[in-house]
């Protein structure tokens, strides 16, 4: 529940205002989650062409930040470079996404870890890289590690990344640990991918592939 009203709004604004229906459709599916200090969690995607240069995008993580509130950031492009300045909590770009940032091959996994590496060096706490039905790229400074996803009948992917985004804020307010919230985080992102509906979530087929989400640790990362 969004129990405070400031907060309440500014969440209406983000999500109604700019359209991003997947996320939010996704994050209903959860009752009664209290979705972080500030009452939610601040999810921006999908915005670039809203936005010029993420002067906005920035603006936001900064007032967000300010108060407490860690952010997932989940956009591409110009949008997604200018407002890495502000440092968001955690970044969720797919791999073409990663490649166009850092300028190198999608199929060139060594330098997408390696990109992946440097962000984190450059304070963002933690990359998650969405990598389709191969799972997810995770790195922070404790742990990197591969999130193998479920073999499901692909109905629909668009709004994949949003239920994912939305499955790891769920994760994160439950106090997940790590492996445990790419587990749901992926999950939530096949539930979507499994239903014809865009942005929809079944929790019923999220406990489903549960336990067929599996998490490899790559290395204890030193820096």
């Amino acid at each position: 529940m969004i129990k405070n009203r400031t907060a309440q709004l500014i969440f209406q604004a983000v999500y109604c205002t700019l359209g991003l229906v997947g996320c939010f459709a996704s994050l209903g599916i959860f009752d009664n989650i209290n979705l972080m200090r500030w009452d939610f969690y601040v999810h921006f995607t999908n915005i670039s062409n809203f936005l010029c240069l993420g002067v906005m995008l920035t603006a936001l993580i900064q007032t967000a930040k300010k108060a407490g509130v860690p952010v997932i950031l989940d956009t591409s492009g110009a949008a997604l470079k200018a407002s890495l300045r502000a440092l968001p909590t955690i970044i969720k770009p797919n791999l073409s996404e990663l490649a166009e940032l850092a300028g190198i091959d999608v199929n060139d996994r060594t330098a997408v870890l390696e990109s992946a590496r440097q962000l984190c060096r450059s304070g963002i706490e933690t990359v998650i890289v969405s990598l389709g039905s191969e799972g997810v790229l995770y790195v922070s400074r404790e742990a990197e590690l591969q999130g193998i996803a479920p073999k499901i009948d692909v109905q629909n992917t668009v709004g994949c990344g949003d239920s994912m985004v939305a499955g790891l804020a769920v994760a994160i307010s439950r106090n997940l640990n790590v492996e445990d919230a790419l587990r749901l985080a992926m999950a939530t992102a096949a539930a979507n991918a499994a239903d014809l509906r865009t942005g929809w979530a079944d929790p019923r087929l999220i406990e489903q592939y549960l336990p067929q989400c599996q998490t490899e640790r790559i290395l204890e990362s030193c820096w």
